[in-house]
Formats: C-alpha cells, sequence, structure tokens
C-alpha cells in the first residue's frame, strides 16, 4: 500500500489505517488468546474438535500479523514524507505531549511482536495431536500472553486512545496550511490536448448560493457559542449519529470559508 502519486491524503491514510488498527485489536485481543474450551466437569474431549481449533487460532495470528506488518511499514513510508512529518509533528507545541500517533505506534508494535510469537512457538506440533498436546498449546499461549502484560486494563484504555487519535486527527485537519494538496501523476500527451480545449464560459453571476443544511446550521450555532469539534460531535450524536469529531471539524472550516465569501446561515 502507498499514498505515492494517487492523490490520496497520506495523513489521512496514517490516521484512519491506525484508528482501525487500534479498534480491531481493542475488539480480538480479548478472545484472540487461545483458551480452553472444556469445563472440568468436562472428563473427555473431541480430539479433532481441538485442533481444528488450533488451526483456526494460528489463521487468525497469521492474518492479524500480516496486517499490523503492513501498517507499520505504511507508517514508516509516510513519515519519510517531509510535509507530512511537519504535519503530524507540529501537534507535539499543541498538545504539550508527543503525538498520540507514536502511542498508537508502540502499541502495535507490541500486539505484532505477540502474534510473531504465537506463530512461531505455536506452529511446532512434535508427536501425536492429543487433547493433552492442545492443552499444553494453550498453556504456552497464556503464558506469552502475561510475558507480553497485555492485561484486561491495558486493553480497556484503548477507547480513550482511539478517541485522542482521531481528535489529533481532527486538529491537524482544521489547522494544516496549506491544505493538502496531491502529487498526481504528469499528464500525457492526450491529457495535456485535453486541457488545452477551450472550456464554455461558465455563467456564475447570478448563481444562488448553497443552502445549509440543518447539521450544518446546528455545528455553527455550537461553534459560536465555543463549543470544541469534541463536544458539539457529543451534542448532535443523538441527533446525526454519522457525525464524527473529524467531519465536525472539516465542516466547521468549510463553513468559515462559506461566510468569507457571504454566504451565512439562513
Amino acid at each position: 500500500m502507498t499514498t505515492e502519486n494517487t492523490g490520496s491524503d497520506p495523513v489521512a491514510v496514517l490516521y484512519d489505517r491506525f484508528t482501525q488498527d487500534i479498534f480491531n485489536l481493542q475488539a480480538s485481543l480479548r478472545c484472540d488468546r487461545m483458551v480452553n474450551p472444556f469445563s472440568p466437569d468436562e472428563l473427555e474431549a473431541d480430539t479433532k474438535e481441538c485442533w481444528v481449533l488450533f488451526e483456526s487460532y494460528l489463521a487468525t495470528y497469521h492474518s492479524a500479523f500480516e496486517r499490523l506488518n503492513e501498517s507499520l511499514r505504511l507508517h514508516r513510508e509516510i513519515l519519510q514524507q517531509r510535509q507530512v512529518d511537519r504535519l503530524v509533528f507540529r501537534t507535539r507545541a499543541k498538545q504539550s505531549k508527543q503525538p498520540y500517533i507514536i502511542d498508537a505506534k508502540a502499541y502495535i508494535e507490541k500486539a505484532r511482536l505477540l502474534y510473531w510469537r504465537w506463530i512461531e512457538e505455536l506452529t511446532p506440533v512434535e508427536g501425536k495431536r492429543t487433547v493433552k498436546a492442545f492443552l499444553a498449546k494453550v498453556d504456552h499461549c497464556q503464558s506469552l500472553w502475561v510475558e507480553y502484560g497485555f492485561a484486561n486494563e491495558e486493553i480497556e484504555r484503548l477507547p480513550a486512545l482511539l478517541d485522542n487519535l482521531q481528535n489529533e486527527w481532527a486538529l491537524i485537519e482544521v489547522d494544516r496550511e496549506p491544505s493538502y494538496k496531491a502529487t498526481l501523476p504528469t499528464p500525457t500527451q492526450d491529457d495535456q490536448a485535453k486541457v488545452a480545449e477551450p472550456k464554455e464560459p461558465t455563467n456564475r453571476a447570478g448563481r444562488k448560493p448553497t443552502p445549509w443544511e440543518p447539521w450544518e446550521i446546528e455545528v455553527d450555532k455550537l461553534k459560536s457559542q465555543g463549543k470544541t469539534p469534541s463536544e458539539i460531535r457529543d451534542a448532535l450524536n443523538v441527533k446525526y449519529p454519522v457525525l464524527t469529531r473529524q467531519k465536525v471539524a472539516k465542516i466547521i472550516d468549510k463553513l468559515r470559508k462559506r461566510k468569507r465569501r457571504g454566504n451565512g446561515p439562513k
């Protein structure tokens, strides 16, 4: 995955990717740890069922490891772009701490290493595949979980990290100067010919201003009361559940530009 010459905003790509990774880890780490599917009262267990479950876990670990590995590679490549590095780390002064994207990267690196250890140490199966051998794998999986410190308390802190990532992205999106401009491929000869063709004049005089949407009016009203994008999203969450902090920040920026053109709410 790359953002080179695609027109994609690399900062948006990075924050969207890490936000989704942290969200997935929050949902998956509670259940990805291999567990004993049998209660102490069960005297017998289905050997085939045990090893089908074992293979299912390993497939999950492989998929998660590959995803996180790709995310870290993407992070490394994107932050090599000077424009992106400047935008991300400018938030340090505003937040009086290192960017939350760095906290997310550290957590993703830790989870990636755990999945790798699970793949590496659980895969070799010596001897016959018995229930006893399966339960030994369960114990080893649990020990790795403890070794890497994935306590429930740590997983429960992930929602706060998700909120901080979204707020940080909104801060960058509103504050960045100049706005992101994609580096697109050089036009071909055919493309240049099309650009050279004269266009029909557009009649902008007399065009009616774009009307404000109801949610834009409410966002503008709350913003005039000094509310932050986060507070505005929370206030309108029930009525407009699709609004995120990031979208609220973009709406505020758009409304500010429309007001400069004399197109205020009616």
